[in-house]
């Protein structure tokens, strides 16, 4: 991706737009990577922004036109119903981008998105992070033909992603991780999404079915009391359980258990992580790629196709409102 020798000499520049509440760990990652410089921190709010940029002696902006030629790549942290037109922009203007998930709010940004990164040969990365913690642990090797998988992902309310449901907020993350492993078509599908706090579905349960028989359960909430994000699969030769939060896996084939897997210093199975977290790993392959070329693991077309099954599923779920449960219970 960068081609000259005088190039890959220096640190990429890199920035990040939208420092929320979750931008903010982009930039704090990428000023502690090494191979890259923070350069650039922009938010519509510039308060906001120069208090991000400052611990890191980097600039901060209010417009996104202002960093044209100062950054190599950016990360897009904004709202989701702003991502298709930032990351446009930013792929115009020679800039490569991770955006964050859901990549963008319909599938036609989607599809426009991949293919404008195609004709610029820009690289198009998106934030899909379960993925990295999951190959550390070899999990494509361990789950080699699924016959059910079961995705839980559950939390409290944090007040932000208020422009879509918890489907293209939280379950996105598991439809991508799922849909790595079963490659096939989906038949069919059922689902129940409930809104309790926002005027989205902020729970939900849904199952999809596989045209190679397998069967796929996704429990996401945004309104819980605790936290969980755990995957359990299961096939022939045994079940393999990952608990994200806990930064476990354990693989029982054939009636051994094999022991737990903590993932705790930056080691499992021999392997060395970048950095001991999922964003942390995720922005250090976006480097690494642009470094060195190559396919990222979580491509635009990976992005495009999770969003699909998501949008599939806020279109066919079946919502049941609080108190319209509440009338039937009494009805």
């Amino acid at each position: 991706m960068i081609s000259s020798s005088s190039e890959r000499d220096r640190p990429l520049r890199v920035g990040v737009v939208g420092v929320g509440y979750f931008g903010r760990f982009h930039a704090a990652k990428y000023a502690a990577l090494e191979g890259c410089a923070l350069t650039a921190v922009v938010d519509i709010d510039i308060e906001r922004a120069r208090t991000v940029a400052e611990p890191y002696g980097c600039p901060a902006y209010d417009q996104l036109e202002e960093v044209f030629g100062q950054v190599d790549a950016l990360s897009i942290a904004t709202p989701t119903s702003t991502h298709f037109e930032v990351a446009r922009i930013c792929l115009e203007n020679g800039i490569h981008v991770l955006v964050e998930k859901p990549m963008t709010s319909s599938l036609q940004q989607a599809e426009a998105l991949v293919a404008l990164a195609d004709a610029r040969g820009m690289l198009l990365q998106v934030g899909h992070q379960e993925r990295f913690f999951a190959a550390q642990v070899g999990l494509a090797g361990m789950a080699s033909a699924p016959t059910d998988i079961y995705c839980e992902r559950l939390g409290p309310f944090t007040g932000r992603s208020l422009d879509c449901s918890v489907v293209t907020d939280l379950m996105i993350h598991d439809i991508d991780l799922a849909q790595s492993l079963v490659r096939t078509q989906i038949t069919g599908l059922i689902g129940l999404g409930t809104p309790s706090v926002t005027e989205f579905p902020d729970e939900a349960d849904v199952t999809l079915y596989y045209a190679n028989g397998c069967t796929v359960r996704l429990v996401a909430s945004r309104a819980s009391e605790g936290r969980s994000r755990r995957t359990r699969i299961m096939q022939a030769d045994g079940t393999i359980d990952i608990d994200f939060l806990a930064r476990t896996c354990s693989h029982s084939r054939l009636g051994a258990i094999e022991p737990q897997l903590p993932y705790v210093n930056g080691s499992i199975s021999g392997r060395r992580a970048l950095i001991n977290d999922n964003l942390g790993q995720e922005l250090a392959a976006f480097i690494d790629v642009l470094r060195h070329g190559g396919k990222p693991m979580v491509t635009g077309e990976d992005g495009r196709r999770a969003l699909e099954t998501a949008l599939m599923i806020e279109q066919h779920m079946n919502i049941v409102v609080p108190d319209q449960r509440a009338a039937g219970a009494h009805g």
